[in-house]
């Protein structure tokens, strides 16, 4: 063998991509998909619940993905960090609730503090509760001195160090009791992090539904072509000749979900974006709706639908075309 026969038989492969090779097989994919597409048109209801259906599923899962992921920028964003009230015991002198403050001011885990005295606080109880009579009454003011630790920015959101700040400060001398509620906090990591699981499990199982819906609908599509698909194996056609139609039919239902999915995520999302607004407007939050159509989620919808269509078409390809043999 000489050298020009080694390197044709090493290089042989290169010859599928030819010129005189691929423009035949671009003609004949484009022939295919553009009679796939007329054959969907043929079938305007079938066709159109097939594609419902899939929009549905894609506008949920996005609609679900985009309000995780809302959720968890605000949680990031929004002033969750609420002032730390700590009590000090009865009686502590003003410079040692000074001297205190100091210390605590330069804590990088500390954006501001604010030393609240006992006058201080019986003056703005009587101002709120309307109890003067009362407490005037009292022979000594019954009140303790109070500073308010503010948490820095970067504590947002971050319940183990707030904690950690709370527990530190309780251990400080004279403070009787240190109090921040972590219930609210708490609960609402647990909402954002509930709704980010649910996302991902709701968005598997209605890609598994996509992918179940087209694949039946690929069945149906088999056996009202078993006629036709018999005579193109009689006449030597090979699979990928009968397999490359219902291929494009899958790839043309996923494709026109996605697109109907774009349409719903927009209309749900207008239809949300007020009632989102007051909620998060309420937790003091800068994201105020969800992020709605843009373009890469318009991009990722129709690759999502058309991907799924394709794969649903694929399975159910290689378990029902087995079965048509010429007899």
């Amino acid at each position: 063998m000489n050298r020009r026969t080694s390197v044709k038989s090493r290089f042989g492969w290169l010859a599928e991509f030819s010129p005189k090779r691929l423009v035949p097989w671009v003609r004949n994919h484009a022939l295919v998909a553009r009679s796939s597409w007329k054959r969907l048109l043929e079938e305007p209801l079938q066709t159109a619940l097939t594609v419902g259906v899939i929009a549905i599923a894609l506008a949920l899962s996005t609609l679900l993905f985009q309000l995780a992921a809302m959720g968890g920028s605000a949680l990031g964003q929004m002033n969750n960090t609420s002032d730390i009230n700590l009590y000090f015991e009865l009686g502590t002198e003003v410079r040692s609730i000074e001297a205190f403050e100091d210390m605590w001011r330069g804590d990088p885990r500390v954006q501001a503090t604010q030393v609240i005295t006992p006058e201080q606080g019986l003056a703005e109880f009587e101002s709120f509760s309307g109890l003067g009579s009362i407490l005037s009454s009292f022979d000594e003011n019954p009140l303790p001195a109070v500073v308010r630790i503010t948490p820095a920015d970067r504590l947002a959101g971050r319940a183990a160090e707030l904690r950690l700040l709370v527990q530190a400060l309780q251990a400080s001398e004279f403070v009787e009791t240190a109090v921040l509620d972590f219930a609210w906090l708490d609960r609402l990591n647990a909402v954002v992090e509930f709704v980010d699981r649910l996302s991902i499990a709701v968005g598997l199982l209605l890609a598994l539904g996509i992918l179940l819906i087209l694949g039946n609908t690929i069945r149906l599509t088999i056996e009202n072509r078993r006629n036709e698909n018999v005579v193109i194996n009689l006449v030597g056609g090979t699979d990928r000749i009968v397999q490359r139609p219902l291929l494009y039919a899958g790839f043309w239902y996923g494709l026109l979900g996605g697109a109907v999915a774009v349409v719903l995520v927009a209309i749900v999302g207008a239809l949300l974006s007020y009632p989102l607004q007051q909620i998060l407007l309420s937790y003091q939050s800068s994201v105020q709706t969800l992020p709605g159509v843009s373009f890469p989620v318009f991009i990722n919808l129709l690759v999502l639908g058309a991907s799924l269509g394709c794969s649903g078409a694929w399975l159910s390809v290689l378990q029902h075309l087995r079965n048509i043999e010429p007899t």
